[in-house]
């Protein structure tokens, strides 16, 4: 989170800086949103001699945690919500705007924990088998993206608009263009064999039992596509701003 944060700060640092590229008094606004983004701080510049133009940047964060359990396993999960992104929102009239951009670190992840309780049954990739009592199974799960997207929205409000007032109303709805998800599991603990609904004796670590790294490559392959919505993940967002 540290690194997010610190990249976001250069992003801000930077579109306001570069209101010395621009011409005199160009607009420079800073704000704060919520969305389906997390919470974000951004600022923006718009140019003097383009005031329908402005080119925006910030970071957003957000977490929550989820337990639940599925096919015999149990999970606590923590969604965390870490991104930098870049816009230009161009204006097209009445207050609207086209907003093309980049995430620029793309941190959105879901962190799980998994166990399954002593002599409980368990679902893997098509497979049955059993939480061994002496050593019971646990695990890490972890969903993520690919860490660069696309964005493309329509808005409205300027961040660093002109006139006599100060404060901005901002909205953003869009896509990122981030791909479906990656999934990985990894197990620890010993696994007993499951025949016909009957846990057996043959019981080892669970790692090292007769095809159960292809089932974890097939329970992580179903779980991605089971989400490969979110290769497009929505953008939503409203906001507030302040004009300097």
């Amino acid at each position: 989170m540290k690194k997010c944060v610190v990249a976001a700060l250069a992003v801000i640092v930077g579109v306001i800086g570069a209101s010395s590229a621009f011409a005199q008094q160009p607009g420079v606004g800073v704000g704060v949103k919520v969305g389906t983004l997390g919470i974000g701080v951004q600022g923006a510049v718009s140019p003097a001699a383009a005031p329908r133009v402005a080119v925006r940047g910030g970071f957003n964060f957000f977490s929550y945690k989820h337990s639940f359990d599925q096919d015999g396993t149990n999970w606590d999960g923590t969604l965390k919500l870490q991104s930098v992104e870049a816009e230009v929102d161009l204006g097209l009239g009445g207050g609207f705007r086209f907003s093309p951009g980049l995430l620029l670190h793309n941190n959105n992840h879901i962190d799980a924990v998994l166990s399954v309780p002593s002599g409980q049954q368990f679902s893997l990739g098509g497979a049955t088998y059993a939480s061994q009592a002496s050593a019971p199974i646990g695990g890490t799960g972890l969903l993520d993206f690919k860490h660069v997207a696309p964005i493309l929205a329509i808005g409205f409000g300027n961040l660093a608009r002109r006139g006599n007032g100060h404060l901005s109303i901002t909205g953003d709805f869009g896509i990122v263009f981030e791909d479906k998800p990656t999934v990985s599991f990894a197990l620890t603990g010993n696994g007993c064999i499951v025949s016909n609904g009957v846990t057996t004796n043959n019981c080892a670590p669970i790692n090292s039992l007769p095809g159960v790294a292809a089932n974890i490559t097939a329970e992580e392959v179903k779980v991605c596509d089971s989400l490969k919505v979110l290769r497009y993940y929505p953008v939503a967002s409203i906001g507030v701003g302040y004009r300097f």
